[in-house]
């Protein structure tokens, strides 16, 4: 069966582009709380993705009588102990950098954030983490500029359609 949906970095190019109406601003808070919510229970059961990147996570319509969000491309998917927290930080951080600034903006990051910790504010705890987040985050950021020849500004140009 074909899915019907689109990769969420197109997604939010078509559908949360600013100023946002306040049907979009409510369909970009209920994505980004269903987002953390499966990024928490993939990692809680165990997985990690390994290219945990907006394109790998199609959005379906709203209206559907099934989860919107669908990850894709998980040849690479693996199980590791729910306390191996390096994985973990790897797609929170491929997730970081393929969210691209112009839709999403740090309070959007923080949500995201907030909902896979389960908190309403970060503890001591999770601003190390969130720094680790952003620190490996900018490496992949630098690697991806170094492989494509171009800086992360314009990484995003062209990319959706």
């Amino acid at each position: 069966e074909d899915l019907q949906a689109l990769p969420l970095e197109r997604y939010l190019f078509h559908h949360w582009k600013p100023p946002l109406s306040e049907e979009s601003a409510n369909d970009k808070d209920a994505i980004i709380g269903a987002l953390g919510d499966l990024t928490r229970r993939m990692h809680s059961g165990g997985w990690v993705h390994r290219d945990f990147y907006l394109g790998h996570i199609f959005v379906r319509e709203a209206g559907a009588n099934e989860d919107r969000l669908c990850v894709i491309d998980v040849q690479r998917a693996t199980r590791r102990p729910s306390w191996w927290l390096r994985s973990q930080i790897k797609d929170l951080a491929s997730l970081h950098f393929s969210a691209d600034p112009a839709f999403i903006d740090e309070e959007d990051r923080e949500r995201f954030l907030k909902t896979y910790w389960q908190t309403d504010r970060f503890s001591h705890y999770h601003r190390f983490l969130l720094s680790w987040i952003r620190r490996k985050g900018d490496r992949i950021r630098r690697h991806t500029e170094k492989s494509l020849g171009i800086p992360y500004r314009d990484f995003f140009k062209n990319k959706y359609y």
